[in-house]
């Protein structure tokens, strides 16, 4: 049985000039791979960072196994929630494996590493396909295999809950692909994993279910089977009449 990990209860939350997102309410279970959608500036990212207090919350709140947010220690809230951000940050001056194993640090704050540290750092790199590279210096990977390097930092960490803000940002399609298929096989192992996809086709192969998010307000929750055009077409506006004919005649799933 899936157990629930996270509530968001009528959430308002932004920043000090006012709220970005208004009354969002919805639930994630362990064993789900939820994808949120929505045009730019819907409020995705800022739902996020509101999910773990790094913007202004004006009403409602986020439960995390029952508890409020607010009340649970940094520390711990860095051990169970793991978070990766739209870009990679900082260009650190470490190698690859270093950068990964930092992902431990809400586990063991010591400075030095466990065997257990070690053993997640190593199962991480494989995931993303990056062992081999563990030497290489952070600063000369690829802007991809940086995206997939604080990936596998995260999946280091070893949380419950995963939040992602495009997983997928930089990475060619075939890693786009992999990546999406990990994150699914994650869920599936018992996490609870909540990404923003800009790529709606991409989003309908992999995620177990659908929040569409658009002006700053949660419209609907989807089943990947249930995007059509026109669910497309009023969550982002789009003018079908701009695309060629055959893409109007295609009566199966629509692909961007």
């Amino acid at each position: 049985m899936m157990e629930k990990l996270l509530e968001i209860v009528e959430l308002t939350a932004g920043y000090d000039r006012g709220p970005v997102i208004r009354d969002i309410t919805f639930s994630l279970k362990s064993g789900e791979f939820t994808v949120l959608v929505g045009p730019n500036a819907s409020g995705k990212s800022t739902l996020l960072k509101a999910i773990l207090r790094m913007n202004k919350i004006f009403r409602g709140k986020a439960l995390f196994k029952g508890q409020d947010v607010s009340t649970i220690p940094r520390r711990k809230l860095a051990r169970e929630i793991a978070y990766l951000p739209q870009e990679n940050g900082h260009e650190f001056p470490f190698s690859l494996e270093e950068v990964v194993i930092m992902g431990r640090f809400p586990h063991n704050p010591l400075f030095f590493d466990t065997p257990l540290d070690r053993e997640k750092t190593e199962e991480a790199l494989r995931n993303v396909d990056l062992w081999e590279k563990r030497k290489e210096r952070f600063a000369t990977l690829s802007g991809g295999e940086k995206r997939r390097a604080v990936i596998a930092r995260a999946i280091a960490q070893g949380s419950e809950l995963f939040l992602l803000d495009e997983p997928t940002l930089h990475l060619d399609l075939n890693f786009q692909l992999e990546i999406s298929s990990l994150l699914r096989k994650l869920a599936e192992r018992g996490m609870a994993v909540l990404a923003v996809y800009h790529d709606l086709w991409l989003a309908t192969l992999f995620a177990h279910r659908i929040l569409a998010m658009k002006s700053g307000i949660l419209l609907q929750e989807f089943s990947p089977k249930d995007v059509t055009p026109n669910f497309a077409s009023q969550l982002y506006d789009l003018n079908l009449n701009l695309l060629p004919e055959d893409v109007h005649n295609y009566r199966g799933r629509f692909l961007w």
